[in-house]
């Protein structure tokens, strides 16, 4: 029987700015890249570390196929997991500086 497999094949993807969680010590931190980069984060080699208790961890994208249709997340399709909770934009905007509203446009999630 052959082989039907589909061939795999490198995906490019970088990472250019990003807001997260520390996994440890659940720090809030804000990645912009540019001139201005912050040297907590290498660009090169995709490594963030934590500002609070300096783990370092690989940063990276899942790609991966979806339905068109069935299992849609609430709150207009966003995952869960893109969505911070006031909590965590509040702390947000105080590591970015930013004082004018939420730019998420209220779509927060409760813990």
């Amino acid at each position: 029987m052959p082989d039907i497999r589909p061939v795999r094949r490198h995906v490019f993807a970088r990472v250019l700015s990003f807001d997260l969680e520390c996994p440890n010590c659940g720090t809030i931190d804000a990645v912009r890249t540019g001139r201005r980069a912050p040297p907590r984060f290498n660009l090169l080699r995709s490594r963030w570390r934590c500002r609070a208790c300096r783990r370092i961890y690989s940063v990276g994208l899942v790609v991966r196929p979806v339905r068109r249709a069935g299992n849609r997340p609430y709150n207009d399709g966003q995952p869960p997991d893109t969505t911070p909770t006031d909590e965590q934009i509040s702390q947000l905007q105080q590591v970015l500086g930013e004082t004018r509203g939420n730019r998420w446009g209220g779509m927060t999630r409760s813990i």
